[in-house]
């Protein structure tokens, strides 16, 4: 017969994560175990780790609500802890089980209202697909070239992980609205190396700041059901210019010197012109028009423009 904690997927799961972290400190970098029922219709989770009688009590002594099950190849036995009496087990006729290596990606992250700011994000981008090369480019185009990239491989292929601060909410909602394109977005959840899917938010993010040497090493990428990347954390990244192949594209184009000349037509048009004409009385070396300028604003005008 095993131990495990019972959440019910309720907001009284919070406090009950958080107690659970805070009792027994040692057992967050421990291997857990998550165990739900087959039904959706029924609701409950089950976190296991390899505790003791006595770290039950001490759980059960702060008010979690503590567990013993049994389990074999089709259904599972939940028996309410309760040293006093003993209670009804509830079955489970169906079970899902899914192992954890740390008791921070035991726990599934819980959807937020709205689209909140990321201090801090990561965008996995496979490569071979379009999604990696459009995500650079659009970092590019927001004048975001402060991005650091590392290549790393999983069981579908190469990828590429690029890391950015103050990420452009743009990108984010792009990669949480546009599933085609296979980017997923994720956000740094506290201090450490756990980041869950944009739009979540972990129930113990904030204890990541504490967390073991063992979760330091490494490098969780968690989202709603499932933990997409558990892996080492890089040591070597590489600018965002650094994975590029920059290449300018201009046609060549040829001239030839010819031996003739084209020729193009103007059309001319022929009219007499009017000779200048030196006003009566003038002196010699004078200015042409000046003897002129003197009676009427019409006869000035008519000597210095030379008009009939």
């Amino acid at each position: 017969m095993k131990y495990g904690v019972r959440l019910h997927d309720d907001p009284r799961d919070l406090a009950t994560l958080r107690a659970l972290a805070d009792t027994l400190p040692t057992l967050r970098a421990a291997p857990w175990t998550e165990l739900r029922p087959g039904d959706p219709a029924l609701r409950g989770t089950v976190l296991h780790a390899a505790f003791d009688v006595a770290q039950a009590q001490q759980l059960r002594a702060r008010g979690l609500d503590v567990v013993r099950y049994t389990e074999d190849d089709f259904s599972a036995l939940v028996h309410p802890y309760r040293p006093a009496r003993i209670e009804a087990p509830a079955r489970w006729e169906s079970f899902v089980t899914r192992a954890a290596p740390t008791l921070w990606e035991a726990v599934r992250p819980r959807p937020v209202a709205g689209d909140p700011l990321a201090d801090e994000a990561c965008f996995w981008a496979p490569r071979d697909g379009d999604g990696a090369h459009r995500t650079i480019e659009r970092l590019l185009a927001l004048g975001r070239d402060d991005a650091m990239v590392t290549t790393v491989r999983d069981d579908a292929g190469e990828a590429l992980l690029i890391q950015i601060t103050a990420a452009p909410l743009y990108l984010l909602m792009r990669a949480r609205e546009e599933p085609a394109e296979a980017v997923r977005a994720y956000v740094r959840a506290g201090d450490g190396d756990l980041w869950v899917a944009f739009g979540y938010a972990h129930p113990l993010g904030s204890l990541a700041t504490a967390r073991s040497a063992k979760v330091q090493r490494r490098r969780a990428l968690r989202r709603r059901r499932r933990t997409v990347a558990s892996l080492t954390t890089p040591t070597s990244r590489a600018a965002l210019y650094d994975v590029l192949e920059t290449r300018f594209e201009a046609r060549a184009a040829q001239v030839v010197r010819l031996a003739r000349h084209g020729r193009f037509r103007i059309t001319l048009r022929l009219a007499p012109a009017a000779a200048p004409t030196r006003a009566v009385g003038a002196r010699r070396g004078a200015v042409p028009g000046a003897g002129a300028a003197r009676g009427s604003p019409r006869r000035r005008a008519r000597a210095l423009y030379h008009l009939p």
